[in-house]
């Protein structure tokens, strides 16, 4: 009598199922690439911020992303209207 040792490939393909799609994502905000110059005073006041951000949030900032925190709170300060989707 043949015992069977395994399933073979099937171990592999008999359960599978079909892959769930992933959840809706919103459209990635386009970027522009710049370049910048700071004095050392203010290089360090980013370091200083990203630091903060980072502990108050938890999780890893990039420049990118403190730089664009700043510049929110800076156009809510003066009241600069939001942008729209025309406008940018």
């Amino acid at each position: 009598m043949h015992k069977e040792s395994g399933l073979g490939m099937s171990a592999f393909f008999a359960n599978s199922q079909e892959p769930t799609p992933a959840p809706e994502q919103a459209q990635p905000t386009r970027r522009v690439r710049t370049t910048i110059t700071l004095t050392q005073e203010d290089a360090e006041r980013l370091e200083l911020l990203r630091m903060q951000l980072r502990r108050d949030q938890g999780r890893g900032l990039t420049y990118s992303e403190v730089v664009s925190q700043a510049l929110r709170h800076l156009a809510q300060g003066v009241e600069l209207s939001p942008l729209t989707p025309s406008q940018t």
